[in-house]
Parts: C-alpha cells; structure tokens; sequence
C-alpha cells in the first residue's frame, strides 16, 4: 500500500502541470498534502507503488484522468446537504434578501458546485418561497469540473441523492424515469446558468446578493484562500451574503469585511 509521503513534490508538480495542460486548470494553490492523498488513492486503487509508471498511464487514459479530476474536486453527492444551513435559507436569509432588493432582480452563486444538488436545492426553496413569482432571479453555478457540470446541466440523479428531500418535494421537482432515477424538472433548470469556472482566478460573473461556497477553501493553501475571499468581497453587492462550509471561515484578514451573521451556519455579510 503506497503512503502519500512517499509520493515526492517533482512528481506532484509533474501531475498538476498535466491537469492544467489538459483541463486548463490550476492545481497549484491546493494543499500538497491533500493532493498527495488523492495520487496515493488513485495509485493504490489501480495497485501501483511506481509513480511513473502512473504518469504513464494519465497520459494514455483519459478515464483515468477523469477520475483523477473528480478525486481532486470532492464532489458531493445530496441535496439539502447539511439540512440546518439550508432551513435557514429557507426561513430567514432567502425572504430577508428578496425583502431588502424589492423587486430588482435577485442574483445568488453557488461556487464550486460539483454535480449541481446545491443550486438545484436553492431553486427549489426559492421556487417554494415563491420569489421567482416577484422578481427575476439568477443563479450562476460554476465548478472546474466539465464532467461534475455535464451532469448537473442533465438533471438526472439516483434515488440516494435525494434522501434528504421530503417525499412531497421529490415529487413536485422531479419526474421519475423507468429505470429508477430522477430528472430535475425543467422550471428549475431555467433558473441556473451551469458554468465551468475558477473561483480564484477566472473572470467576474457580476455582482450577487448572496454567494454559497461551501467545502472549498479548505483544499487550498493560505494564499489561494486570501485571493478567493477577496474575490467574493469584490463581487458581493453592498450588504449581500455568503455562505461558507461547517469548518471554514473568513481568514482574520478579512474580519472586517465579513460580518458573522450565524456561526453555527457560516453565514457572513458583506460589511
């Protein structure tokens, strides 16, 4: 069984120059660590201890440097993930925010949005919120990963991504198919733009009153952290909101700018 320590930095910075040739990607900022970790994975999984011989074969599988890919990007697999943050879209940060914008439009990102449960699951508490109804909303959703937003754009999911969703809510947002998975129904499609996109360094999508980035900045190095929440500073709109994982928080820097609405849900307002 091969140990992330035995996997040496040349070899680490080989495979991220080959994910950013091939994917125009930059893996640069992530924790070496954690990378190591996911190479390691990947190699013991396929039972090789000889780093080169696994370059080798990322040259000349593309399935593998797929999986690869995904490995690096944790794509989580449910809606309503951690259902307490969600629920307090729902009865507080959601009704609060349409209430503040009066009807201009309602912009929200959701950053790093893997296979697309999270903007799926915000569409559907605004589409039971009945906001669309009142104002135009927006909902960008973006992720590094072409594979993880090819099948968040299809909407097809399996029976145990969705068991946090009440029974009532499977059947008002999806239609069920013949082989036992579930597709997102077309109203809420309509309310996502699915984007390949870097959270750190790609081009500004705009300005929105709320960002979700959850299970991101944990990955990255401290410098990588700093750029990525200077970018969402920049592209909150006065007094808009983010979101980020159980575990993160703002960096100190940053402790002005960011006002802790709810610690427990990592809810933070643009000050």
């Amino acid at each position: 069984m091969l140990n992330p320590s035995d996997i040496q930095q040349d070899f680490v910075r080989l495979v991220i120059g080959e994910l950013h040739r091939h994917y125009g990607v930059d893996f640069a900022g992530y924790n070496r660590n954690f990378i190591r970790r996911r190479i390691a994975s990947r190699m013991n999984r396929l039972g090789i201890s000889a780093p080169m011989q696994y370059f080798k074969i990322l040259g000349s599988d593309v399935n593998e440097f797929s999986q690869l890919l995904q490995n690096l990007t944790i794509n989580t697999t449910e809606f309503m993930r951690n259902p307490e943050v969600f629920l307090k879209m729902e009865k507080f940060l959601l009704p609060k925010i349409a209430e503040e914008i009066a009807g201009n439009s309602l912009m929200i990102w959701s950053a790093g949005c893997s296979r697309g449960q999270e903007p799926y699951s915000i569409a559907m508490i605004l589409m039971k919120l009945r906001i669309p109804e009142r104002m135009t909303v927006r909902i960008f959703a973006t992720d590094i990963d072409e594979i993880a937003l090819d099948t968040a754009r299809k909407g097809l999911y399996d029976a145990a991504s969705l068991s946090k969703l009440s029974p009532t809510d499977v059947k008002i947002f999806f239609e069920r198919k013949d082989n036992g998975s579930f597709s997102v129904k077309n109203n809420l499609k309509k309310m996502i733009i699915f984007k390949k996109h870097d959270v750190v360094d790609g081009q500004s999508l705009g300005k929105f009153n709320l960002i979700v980035c959850r299970n991101v900045s944990i990955y990255f190095t401290k410098n990588l952290q700093m750029k990525m929440y200077r970018r969402f500073y920049e592209d909150l709109l006065p007094g808009g909101y983010l979101i980020t994982g159980k575990t993160e928080t703002p960096p100190t820097r940053f402790i002005k700018e960011f006002e802790c609405v709810d610690l427990d849900n990592r809810i933070y307002r643009k000050a």
